[in-house]
């Protein structure tokens, strides 16, 4: 009887400890993939404007202006 039971128990303890964890995986943020969908889309512009307007809003940051 103890033979059986502790062959139940290595593998239980096995199936446990070779099954991945799902609650370790960390949740990803999906505003990239969310983003390039709305680009598609025409709802925001060419990553290349964007990349512009925020070069010249920083300059314009560091030379005491205004975002505009």
């Amino acid at each position: 009887m103890f033979k059986h039971t502790l062959l139940l128990a290595c593998l239980t303890s096995s199936i446990f400890l070779t099954t991945p964890l799902q609650a370790q995986q960390a949740p990803t943020c999906e505003a990239t993939e969310v983003n390039e969908a709305r680009r598609k889309a025409g709802l925001l512009p060419k990553k290349e404007v964007f990349e512009k307007w925020i070069a010249e809003n920083i300059s314009k940051l560091e030379l005491g202006g205004f975002i505009g």
